[in-house]
């Protein structure tokens, strides 16, 4: 930590002192490289750039959370848990991305918004082969921000404070309607009544409270709001030779659990603090040679309560009339939940922290080779990641009570107390650590850079080395890859990108882990031709690239070997009559898998990108088309039994994906009042070639020609409604069934209703419409922005949510559900919308079925920001922004009852608030 904070210091203080010494002009040396914008710019290299306007609005703690529906082609999707685990994710054309920052792989989880300058999406095949064995699935590249050039220091203060409340709770039921429908439910299963009248009629008088309890679990783990605070300050300044940023960032986030002080001796509040340290330098040494050096420090500490997980299930699934909180000082509980008291499990069971530091350092020396030839230069790139998390714990038990009540005829409470387990004297303590990550990065390149006349040639030989060493057996990564890269345009109107990369990674056994991957694009700005008249279009380019690459994160190591363990049965003839008798000993585990190759994509791409009407109007589109083959499978159907062995993986899948993405703006500005509207619009759908299922019975059972991620089930055909209709009816194989229990559609007329019935259902489990919209709007000094994104094709399971298994497995009912539908009895059987109520692990009822899928298109509000500038009304402050800003604020869809990103028992989603202020001096 004084290392961390002594670097930081002293890069401030450098940057300081060398600002103060700015004196006379400034300007950029021509013999620097270009920026990485620019570069794109006059390449055939398809990309899509971040609104760095957007990034600035943001209010979010998290990088990812800024960029909801913002770039074409990049699909971000929620992230659920407390603060610290939900980390949004990204999909870019149906795959989840390689993220880099500054070029490097890392983790974007290290990185604050107010050190953010763009966020670049690589999306066609040129620069996916650029990136060997791990480009395949796409490249996102976070830029930094870097220093400036100029005679006065700039520094920025920002201050946020955030409160957060639930979105769209569960309302579960009170002990009386919990009772009532349990006792339904046992009848249901032939079973007798749990409460009798006189204990229903004391929940619902609450007549004796301890013994016959209401306790609304739910409310009582989650308290009303959790609080964020947020604090960055940076400096960003330079000279001719010497230009620099630093920024230090602190956030805080105190999540939504009660009861986090009843035992002083630990804090079990669910906390988020991160110290964020980041410098980035700029040196020249010499007319010729350029050092530059990024830092990064990022301290993160997680608490909370031990075994949180078992907290967020017990208030989920806890009855209200299971037993109340606690009883002359014990505890409540009984035989059925054990210890699983919600909130003594929340605030008696002793905390978790997690302490994680990391340091990111790279440095790069670039040289002009001027002095050989005109445009030659060269630069090496070493980047070291180091990362461990330690943790902490304390761990104590407690006492419950189940007071066994029972009422007499005359309502007389009789109870039998029963104590179960001790109070623990003292705290037990646990640390150590539980990972460490290091990873180094190498990368070199010879460039050359020239113009001949009308030809312009940028021209690279790369080499790359990368070492990921993470704890834990077989979980490191060794990377090569040397490529060689040109850039052609003519005259800046036809450009040709191409790149052949010869790439290889540790994850395949030696000999074969090098393999090539070219790629071609190319471009035609149409609008600088002679020929092209429509004076009202500005700029109109056409493009497209054709490529491979490779993906090596999905191979585990070994597959390739045969290994041999002990345990395993078999048979052996003893004795005169040759009996057979079983043995254990050692035997050959499965067969290696032969010829292991790595996960290839095969990408083309088209596109084009329009200005029109002096830049106002704006549109992008592109199309792609990839497949994705050499997948690692199981064997599955397709080796016989009869080998005696299993066998492991093949590289026998075969998927294509196809979509399209586009952006489309309009911006204006009529005197004081300026307004942007923007959308983005991606649409991919994919298809199973091969993927090793074997031989099928029936046709509509193959997978073949469907989406990746297709919803499979049986067709729900109603609710049986007697037993002659259950006995009239294809037999159930899942479960004997009664009246009330979902009757499925024999599809292939066999009379059973098996696995043989399963067909397509629906959309995708993953969305395959992705879309948002962008508006902002500015008049003098007040500003607004919002930003919309929805979702469509998107199916999503009740069964996901324990709110739709009710009393199944001792767990509650809720009101969400008894509000929401109507489950089957005999006296409403036309108008159930669920089956019967049961307390059994109903097979038939509860599995994927056309009954439980539902649309889970959403369209939401995911920021809302206005926000007024003082500008100019002070000389030491220049400028001054006030803002308050909403997240998440209402969402349309189907689900209603829960968010659409989070159906399962998680912790909430939330609705966020803010106020803020940005001071620059």
């Amino acid at each position: 930590m004084k290392k961390i904070v002594y670097i930081f210091i002293m890069s401030l203080s450098i940057g300081l002192l060398n600002s103060a010494l700015v004196q006379g002009q400034v300007g950029v040396d021509s013999t620097k490289i270009k920026g990485v914008i620019s570069d794109l710019e006059t390449s055939a290299m398809d990309f899509s750039l971040s609104d760095h306007e957007a990034l600035t609005n943001s209010s979010k703690s998290h990088v990812m959370e800024a960029l909801f529906g913002q770039i074409s082609g990049l699909n971000v999707f929620q992230g659920n848990g407390y603060s610290y685990q939900r980390n949004p994710s990204f999909s870019l054309q149906g795959f989840s991305p390689l993220i880099l920052v500054d070029g490097i792989p890392r983790d974007i989880d290290n990185l604050v918004i107010d050190e953010v300058e763009d966020v670049i999406v690589y999306k066609d095949a040129v620069a996916s082969a650029l990136y060997g064995v791990r480009g395949a699935r796409g490249v996102v590249n976070i830029i930094t921000k870097k220093g400036k050039n100029q005679p006065k220091l700039e520094m920025k203060a920002s201050y946020q404070f955030g409160a957060a409340s639930k979105f769209r709770s569960p309302e579960f039921s009170d002990s009386y309607t919990y009772g009532k429908a349990l006792n339904t439910a046992l009848i249901s299963d032939g079973l007798p009544e749990k409460y009798s009248t006189l204990e229903l009629e004391a929940f619902k008088n609450g007549t004796y409270p301890e013994a016959y309890a209401n306790v609304d679990w739910y409310n009582e783990v989650y308290s009303d709001f959790e609080f964020n605070h947020q604090f960055s300050f940076d400096v960003k300044g330079g000279r001719d030779k010497f230009d620099y940023f630093a920024i230090i960032a602190y956030s805080r986030n105190e999540g939504l659990f009660n009861y986090s002080n009843l035992d002083d001796r630990f804090n079990n509040q669910l906390l988020d603090t991160r110290l964020n340290l980041r410098t980035n330098f700029r040196v020249d040494v010499t007319n010729t040679t350029e050092v530059r050096a990024n830092v990064q420090a990022t301290l993160k500490e997680y608490n909370g309560p031990n075994g949180a997980g078992s907290v967020l299930t017990a208030a989920y699934k806890t009855p209200s009339a299971a037993f109340p909180i606690k009883t002359n000082n014990i505890w409540g509980g009984n035989t059925i939940y054990g210890a699983n008291n919600p909130v003594a499990l929340l605030s008696q069971n002793g905390h978790y922290k997690t302490m994680i530091n990391s340091l990111n350092l790279d440095v790069s020396l670039t040289q002009d080779l001027d002095i050989l030839t005109e445009g030659l230069s060269a630069t090496a790139l070493f980047a070291i990641d180091n990362s461990g998390a330690l943790y902490e714990n304390s761990n104590l038990n407690y006492k419950y009570q189940d007071l066994n009540p029972s009422l007499l005829s005359d309502g007389t409470l009789v109870t039998s107390p029963v104590v179960y387990g001790t109070n623990s004297q003292t705290l037990s303590h646990g640390s150590g650590i539980n990972s460490t990550y290091f990873n180094s990065y190498f990368n070199t390149d010879i460039n050359y850079q020239h113009s001949f006349g009308e030809n312009n040639v940028d021209a690279s030989l790369i080499y790359n080395m990368q070492s990921n060493s993470v704890t834990g057996q077989n979980q490191s990564r060794l990377r090569q890859s040397i490529a060689a890269y040109t850039s052609y345009n003519y005259s800046q109107k036809y450009f040709v990108d191409a790149v052949v990369n010869y790439a290889g990674s540790s994850s395949i056994q030696l000999g074969d882990r090098f393999d090539f991957y070219p790629a071609v694009s190319g471009a035609w700005l149409i609008s600088d031709e002679d020929f092209f008249q429509a004076g009202f279009i500005d700029h109109l380019k056409i493009k497209g690239s054709f490529g491979y690459s490779a993906y090596d994160a999905s191979i585990p190591y070994d597959l390739e070997k045969v290994y041999y363990t002990s345990g395993l049965d078999g048979y052996v003839a003893t004795g005169s009559t040759g009996s057979p008798v079983e043995k254990s000993g050692w035997g050959e585990s499965s067969l290696p898998t032969n010829n292991l190759e790595l996960e290839k994509v095969r990408k083309t791409t088209f596109g084009a990108d329009l200005l029109m009407m002096h830049s106002r109007l704006s549109l992008s589109a592109d199309a792609f088309f990839s497949r994705r083959y050499d997948v690692l499978l199981g064997t599955g159907s397709t080796t016989s039994s009869v080998l005696g062995l299993s066998s492991k993986s093949q590289n026998d899948g075969d998927y294509n994906y196809k979509g399209v993405d586009m952006a489309l703006g309009w911006k204006d500005k009529m005197g004081d009042f300026s307004y942007e509207v923007g959308t983005v619009f991606s649409f991919t759908t994919s298809e199973i070639v091969e993927n090793n299922e074997g031989y099928l019975p029936y046709d509509y059972l193959s997978r073949k020609g469907n989406s990746v991620n297709q919803a499979y089930g049986l067709e729900a055909d109603g609710f049986f409604e007697t037993e002659v209709e259950i006995n009239n009816s294809p037999v159930q194989s899942f479960y004997t069934v009664s009246p009330g229990d979902v009757k499925y559609k024999d599809q292939n007329g066999d009379n059973l209703i098996d696995n043989n019935d399963v067909i397509r259902m629906y959309a995708p489990t993953v969305p395959e419409l992705y879309y948002g919209i962008n508006l902002k709007l500015k008049y003098k000094n007040v500003s607004l922005y919002a930003n919309f994104q929805g979702v469509g094709n998107y199916t999503e399971s009740l069964l996901s949510s324990s709110l739709y298994k009710p009393l199944v497995n001792n767990y509650t009912i809720s009101d969400t559900f008894l509000e929401n539908e109507i489950f089957w009895t005999a006296r409403n059987s036309s108008q159930a919308t669920m089956p019967r109520l049961t307390t059994l692990s109903n097979a038939n009822n509860y599995r994927a079925s056309s009954l439980w899928y539902r649309n889970a298109s959403y369209f939401k509000l995911r920021d809302l920001r206005v926000s007024y500038t003082f500008e100019n009304t002070a000389r030491l402050l220049p400028f001054v922004e006030i803002y308050v800003a909403g997240n998440n604020l209402f969402s349309i869809d189907n689900i209603g009852f829960a968010d659409p990103e989070s159906i399962s028992d998680n912790y909430p989603s939330l609705r966020s608030y803010w106020a803020g202020l940005n001071v620059k001096f």
